[in-house]
């Protein structure tokens, strides 16, 4: 850790020290520290760990970076570390380390986003960010390694920027019964091999590649053309994944490779957007045969914003070839749509639809069904200015299931009142009803107030009564930035939640206790605290 402090104060020293950042940005360190229990980088599993994390600024765009993750159950340790200099020069942008790319929408290559395990919330995956952004998360999982660049040129009304990156990452196979040169491992668990164990003996390497050529004109039009390659290979030699020998002939994925083209107008008013990808898999046959599978994807989306009116519709459509392991959302073939529309006839009064579908078109490997899942919403609310709001949610919900279709109906009023500026209560609840079962419930009230200004205490208390398998998905005041912000409810209890969070200056302290019970006895608690510090 000390050489770590080390490398970034020399590398402090190193940068350009141009005038113009003299003048509007002084050096600085963010020193960042916490544990709570939360998913790791969207992969489903919920797990307690440490996290600490230490950047030093350069300018607003620019820094060194370390973060540690500790993983309390199998006190595994995870790193990850980047230089970001991405305005030293208004010609030229660089990241050295772990790093997200991000292209389109987010179709076939896009930052992560967290999926909500509870269907009344879930959302269509859009991802619309800056092709390479640095990773600070320090677990390596999602990320990419090694060195992404920009140049860009502006003339005119006309900005025009290349962006390259290349990765390469460090990773563990199953070698099978196939030898070292095939796996029957799909692409995504050879990502997820970052340790060597039973199953994950043979070294390998991923071998990542890409470029985007963005085009933006005057304040409103932006296009946007992309490339992506991936291999892995063993001993510089391409090793197969997906292998079946159970065929005629034997084959196995070789490579993947996509390409894309997006296009967005934006105004005060109106966003319209659109993406198209082409993902491509290399197939290599018994004999030195090679098939490249190609498919589709789709993506698209248009909103309008008024004071009055607010309309969203975004949609995504696919073949049932298509595939990306670098997706934003789900890199799986699908069709999903969400539509919103919210009105506003007078101060204070809102009124609110939705729409959300989805359907998996293609199944995955041992798979029998295809999943599905439609969502209709509405929402009521009225707002007091500068005092709170009251608002009622209703959903009606449709899940495809192995056996059927499990239907719900939820109704969710919720309130909020400020008193004096200071005090803060809440009340709200759920009453959901589930095909064939009994009601479930759930009552949560809350107070929180400010203690010199700069001392924030929040209490919570939950009653939750629970029929059969008619479960509740309860979200009591996450941390930022949480990828799975609450957990269901399996059982009729209660659940208490206390946060304090203490704020000075450039400096946040929060602790978090969690406990649910039923009656004396105690069933499941745990703590989470959240701490930075701008030096």
């Amino acid at each position: 850790m000390r050489r770590a402090f080390l490398i970034i104060a020399v590398l402090a020293n190193l940068f350009p020290a141009r005038a113009e950042w003299k003048n509007r940005f002084m050096p600085e360190i963010l020193v960042q520290g916490e544990y709570r229990r939360d998913t790791l980088d969207y992969d489903d599993t919920v797990r307690e760990f440490f996290r600490e994390k230490i950047r030093l600024f350069f300018s607003k765009e620019s820094s060194a970076n370390l973060a540690h993750l500790c993983i309390g159950s199998t006190r595994e340790h995870r790193f990850t570390g980047n230089i970001a200099a991405m305005d030293i020069s208004p010609y030229f942008g660089c990241i050295l380390g772990n790093f997200y790319i991000n292209f389109g929408a987010g179709l076939l290559a896009g930052r992560k986003k967290g999926i909500s395990p509870d269907l009344f919330s879930r959302r269509l995956i859009i991802s619309r960010e800056k092709p390479y952004i640095p990773c600070n998360s320090g677990n390596p999982l999602y990320c990419f390694q090694g060195i992404a660049a920009t140049v860009s040129y502006s003339f005119a009304e006309t900005a025009l920027s290349l962006s390259s990156f290349f990765s390469f990452r460090n990773r563990y196979a199953d070698s099978g019964l196939y030898g070292v040169e095939r796996t029957d491992s799909s692409f995504n668990s050879i990502v997820y091999g970052i340790n060597k164990d039973y199953r994950h003996t043979e070294a390998v390497a991923i071998n990542d590649y890409g470029t985007s050529l963005d085009l933006k004109f005057g304040d409103h039009f932006s296009a946007q053309g992309y490339f992506i390659y991936s291999d892995i290979r063993r001993n510089n030699k391409t090793i197969l994944w997906n292998y079946n020998d159970r065929a005629p002939l034997s084959y196995g994925d070789k490579a993947f490779y996509g390409l894309g083209l997006f296009a967005q107008y934006r105004d005060d008013y109106i966003v319209v957007f659109v993406e198209l990808g082409m993902p491509h898999r290399v197939v290599l046959y018994e004999g030195g045969r090679n098939k490249t599978i190609s498919d589709y994807g789709l993506t698209y989306g248009l909103a309008f914003r008024h004071p009055v009116v607010y309309l969203s519709l975004t949609g995504k459509n696919s073949g049932k070839k298509f595939f990306s392991p670098y997706s934003s959302g789900q890199g799986y073939a699908e069709n999903a749509w969400m539509a919103e529309l919210s009105v506003s006839p007078f101060k204070g009064l809102l009124l609110g639809a939705g729409f959300f579908l989805e359907k998996k078109i293609s199944p995955s490997y041992n798979e029998t069904y295809l999943p599905h899942a439609r969502r209709e919403q509405g929402r009521v609310q009225y707002r007091l200015p500068h005092r709170g709001f009251v608002q009622i949610k209703f959903y009606r919900l449709e899940k495809g299931k192995r056996r059927g279709t499990e239907r719900y109906l939820q109704l969710k009023p919720s309130m909020k009142y400020f008193v004096n500026g200071s005090i803060l209560l809440s009340l709200s609840g759920k009453v959901q009803k589930k095909s064939g079962k009994d009601y479930s419930a759930s009552l949560d009230t809350g107070i929180g107030f400010t203690v010199w200004n700069f001392i924030t205490i929040m209490l919570y208390y939950s009653r939750f009564f629970i029929s059969g398998d008619n479960y509740l998905y309860s979200t009591v005041s996450p941390y930022q930035g949480t990828i799975t912000p609450g957990s269901f409810i399996k059982v009729s209890s209660n659940l208490a939640v206390g946060k304090i969070t203490a704020r000075y200056k450039e400096a946040v302290f929060s602790i978090k206790y969690e406990h649910q019970f039923i009656g004396r006895r105690s069933m499941q608690y745990r703590i989470e605290f959240f701490g930075k510090c701008l030096l």
